[in-house]
């Protein structure tokens, strides 16, 4: 009886184990962009082309998070957030009518103090609910969004899954309900 009740610790310290561990990335430095986990890069290719392939040259990064978190037993979440400034007028307005390209029905358009904001599909609704205090455990959310600045020549991307109750970068939140 000794030995099963042995093995039945061991067992319920290994599961343990497993359920705390967790999987988790965040990465700023601008150099490694566009080297996302293999689950990051197979969701980005079914989505909106929204991100830069790569940073334009006259482009400045004013800010760049990606963030990725899974635990063994939960719900994978990741965003990558950039923001890039344009030292050039045209380059500014070759990237901007990139983003404009991608509009299709399924996007709302609001201007908030002088910026222009884009959000597809359920964005916009997905930031309201996460950025409320009410308890949404599970609830996921196709964060897919772009903010343009004509004063400043700035355009924030930002794109990501996020499932409510689970570990993610509020940042992506905070920024996206700006333009609410």
């Amino acid at each position: 009886m000794t030995k099963c009740k042995l093995l039945m610790y061991i067992s319920c310290f290994i599961i343990l184990c497993m359920c705390s561990c967790s999987n988790n990335e965040k990465n700023t430095d601008i150099s490694s962009y566009g080297n996302f986990n293999e689950y990051v890069r197979r969701d980005l290719e079914k989505s909106i082309a929204l991100l830069p392939k790569t940073i334009p040259s006259d482009a400045t990064v004013d800010n760049y998070i990606y963030s990725y978190s899974c635990a063994p037993l939960g719900d994978p979440n990741y965003s990558i957030l950039l923001c890039l400034r344009f030292s050039d007028e045209n380059s500014f307005g070759f990237e901007k009518n990139r983003i404009v390209e991608l509009i299709g029905e399924n996007v709302t358009i609001t201007n908030s103090e002088g910026k222009e904001w884009y959000y597809w599909g359920e964005t916009k609704v997905g930031l309201e609910q996460l950025n409320n205090t009410e308890i949404h455990d599970g609830l996921f959310v196709r964060i897919t969004y772009a903010m343009i600045d004509y004063e400043n020549r700035q355009i924030i991307y930002a794109v990501g899954v996020l499932v409510d109750g689970s570990t993610y970068d509020d940042d992506i939140i905070d920024i996206g309900c700006r333009g609410l």
